[in-house]
């Protein structure tokens, strides 16, 4: 993913447009713009072609119209900081036949009626007498 340091402004029509700092990051294919506090504004989908035209280091400081909301000048690439999440391998999925460690019980309500009513505590009651 690369970033990139701009500014926007959603004043698309105006001759003297007034400008916010902002981000804007490539990623696969996507222009991403953010605010400075990371807020997110648009993401549009360009061709190669467009993304190497707009992204070309030579055209910096030049008014790109992002989309039909935002026109934006990019200052410079921010630099690269690497990542500080842990590389791991892709998961796996995998069946063994091995039982698992704890046992699920067996339901208990397809038992017979028998053994339901065996289970139920009975209790004397005697009248209260006043």
């Amino acid at each position: 993913m690369a970033e990139y340091q701009c500014q926007y402004s959603d004043q698309v029509r105006k001759k003297h447009k007034s400008w916010h700092d902002g981000v804007l990051k490539y990623k696969s294919g996507q222009l991403i713009l953010y605010t400075d506090d990371g807020g997110k504004l648009a993401t549009v989908r360009k061709s190669s072609r467009e993304l190497e035209r707009i992204l070309d280091p030579n055209r910096f400081g030049e008014e790109l119209r992002l989309s039909s909301r935002y026109v934006v000048t990019i200052e410079s690439a921010l630099e690269q900081r690497p990542s500080l999440a842990l590389k791991m391998k892709p998961f796996k999925a995998t069946i063994s036949n091995r039982p698992s460690r704890r046992r699920i019980p067996q339901l208990q309500h397809r038992q017979n009626a028998d053994s339901r009513r065996s289970r139920i505590r009975h209790v004397e009651t005697k009248p209260i007498v006043i």
